[in-house]
């Protein structure tokens, strides 16, 4: 990222603060305050908040507007501001427009929706295409089962649910996704439906997972749900 500015309005006028910073590693961004300005206009219009950043261009439509859309979030889960008055601009240089360092630099490349990622994951477990699902693990993935049960295979997975059921799947009803520093957590919930051993079927068991991924890779999956209280006796 490049030098930004942000500007909080309030009644009528707008507290402008302009800061700049640079931007460093290819595994993050990191951000150094060089100075800053702050000073007063009069607008006509109360409690608008304008946030403004500026990005090497090269990145398609799509990731400017995921960015977009998360620093209206971000406000909206900050400060009082009404949704339709949360301004965000995006700006573009030219990569020979900018250097750090005396030297060019590249920006770092979009990071996978983590929703997606999740969703794509879940798609391949239950179609047990695990070559496919191990490609959205990170190196260090762990999960953790009801029971305190925890495993870092796929796998490892397979043969111990065909102690449990015959086959079993998700009816998700919706994902919740949220960060914290460089991880993103996506909440995944529905139920569950399938075959126990015995032969007979199951529905409309309660689920929730957990899933925490780092540079769009699963780290940790945290599963619980209600399966053990509609196990046959």
């Amino acid at each position: 990222m490049l030098p930004s500015e942000v500007a909080f309005r309030f009644c009528t006028y707008s507290i402008i603060l302009t800061i700049n910073t640079i931007s460093a590693s290819s595994s993050g961004v990191v951000f150094s305050v060089i100075f800053s300005t702050l000073y007063l206009v009069r607008t006509r219009r109360p409690e608008v908040p304008v946030i403004k950043y500026t990005l090497i261009k090269g990145y398609d439509a799509e990731t400017i507007a995921t960015l977009s859309r998360r620093m209206t979030d971000a406000v909206r889960a900050t400060i009082a501001a009404p949704p339709d008055g949360i301004t965000v601009i995006a700006e573009e240089v030219p990569a020979t427009n900018y250097m750090r360092g005396g030297k060019a630099r590249t920006p770092g490349a979009p990071v996978p929706g983590a929703v997606a990622v999740v969703s794509n994951y879940l798609d391949a477990m239950e179609e047990r295409d695990l070559t496919r699902a191990q490609g959205y693990l990170h190196d260090d993935f762990e999960m953790v089962f009801p029971g305190g049960v925890r495993m870092q295979a796929v796998e490892v997975l397979i043969v111990w649910s065909k102690n449990r059921y015959i086959n079993i799947r998700k009816a998700i009803e919706g994902f919740d996704e949220a960060f914290e520093e460089d991880r993103a957590i996506v909440w995944c919930r529905g139920t569950l439906h399938g075959t126990w051993l015995d032969g007979s079927s199951f529905e409309g068991v309660r689920f929730s997972d957990r899933f925490e991924l780092v540079a769009g890779r699963i780290l940790r999956q945290e599963v619980w749900n209600d399966l053990a209280e509609h196990r046959p006796s």
